[in-house]
């Protein structure tokens, strides 16, 4: 599993990104158990945020809890993207793998917890005309993310700054493309399920 010290390893690497995910990977201070449960603390964020938020501040508020939406809006992000770049970065002779990538994910998930939960109490002291510093902070939580997304690729895949650029960019592409063909094939099941079900209940009012 994965130690205090480990733990506290990963808040050096919010804040020294460049060492701290050199290090993840060269020094093998990356646990992947560790980037798993950020992943964990992050769902588990998002649905206290769903469920906790003021009235005041919940758009949602009064509706019920979409739980399969909160796990598709942090697994499936996490499947499109390390997908994603581990595709593109095999081909662009990156030197990190696919279990590299999903470190740099998975540690720079904190801080979108580390955001999103006292945001949340937040909103129960927080006056309505200041729902724009929320906002603002719960954008400077995605920025900080994507941020460590950036660099954290480009040292473990060992880029230049242009390259990882380049590769980011790639990444999008690919994650666009992940997207797509999973809506296609959504879609084709979707029209299969439905016609092996109208055939089931046809056969059935038959017999």
């Amino acid at each position: 599993m994965f130690t205090r010290n480990d733990v506290r390893y990963a808040f050096y690497v919010l804040v020294h990104p460049l060492d701290g995910f050199w290090d993840l990977k060269h020094e093998k201070r990356g646990k992947l158990s560790l980037a798993l449960f950020f992943l964990l603390l992050w769902f588990f964020a998002n649905i206290y945020e769903s469920i906790g938020t003021s009235f005041l501040f919940n758009e949602q508020y009064g509706t019920p809890l979409d739980i399969l939406k909160e796990f598709r809006s942090v697994f499936l992000l996490f499947f499109v993207f390390t997908v994603g770049n581990w595709s593109v970065t095999t081909l662009m002779d990156g030197k990190g793998h696919y279990r590299d990538i999903v470190l740099v994910f998975g540690y720079a998930s904190l801080v979108l917890t580390l955001f999103r939960v006292p945001l949340t109490m937040l909103t129960y002291v927080a006056a309505q005309s200041e729902i724009g510093y929320i906002r603002f902070l719960q954008g400077l939580a995605w920025v900080l993310f994507l941020v460590l997304l950036f660099f954290g690729t480009m040292m473990i895949h060992e880029y230049s700054l242009g390259k990882a650029l380049a590769t980011a960019c790639l990444t999008v592409v690919s994650m666009a493309v992940l997207i797509f063909i999973f809506i296609v094939f959504y879609n084709i099941f979707a029209q299969l399920y439905a016609f092996v079900l109208a055939m089931f209940k046809e056969l059935r009012l038959r017999m």
